[in-house]
């Protein structure tokens, strides 16, 4: 999202690093109590793919709610308060969503297809 990279002061792989790790810290609220599923989960391209959605649907609705499109870069103020909202928008405590049943069955199969290939 352009705009956030622009606000935060942040270059694009910066900004994806970012999806990443609240994508990693997000299965880790949901799944950490299991490390194997973990692991595999993060392999798979299903989970990725709906993460990224549901990242981009919070990033907009960040923007969308605080007008970010009209503010200018040039603020420092603005990227420092901008880093706080954003960090509460992804904190995974706070993400209601959760994988439908078809992502789910996505995954499964998806991990179900790498464990045979494993062995």
């Amino acid at each position: 999202m352009k705009t956030l990279i622009k606000l935060m002061h942040i270059s694009e792989a910066a900004f994806i690093e970012l999806q990443w790790r609240y994508g990693v810290a997000y299965a880790n609220h949901q799944w950490g109590h299991s490390p194997v599923f973990m692991d595999q989960l993060l392999q798979t391209t299903a989970y990725w793919r709906w993460w990224r959605n549901q990242f981009n649907i919070r990033n907009r609705a960040l923007v969308s709610l605080y007008g970010l499109e009209s503010m200018q870069p040039d603020s420092r103020l603005v990227a420092q308060s901008l880093w706080y909202l954003f960090a509460d928008c992804h904190n995974a405590e706070n993400i209601a969503a959760f994988p439908c049943n078809v992502v789910m069955d996505s995954i499964l199969t998806e991990i179900a297809k790498n464990t045979m290939h494993e062995n």
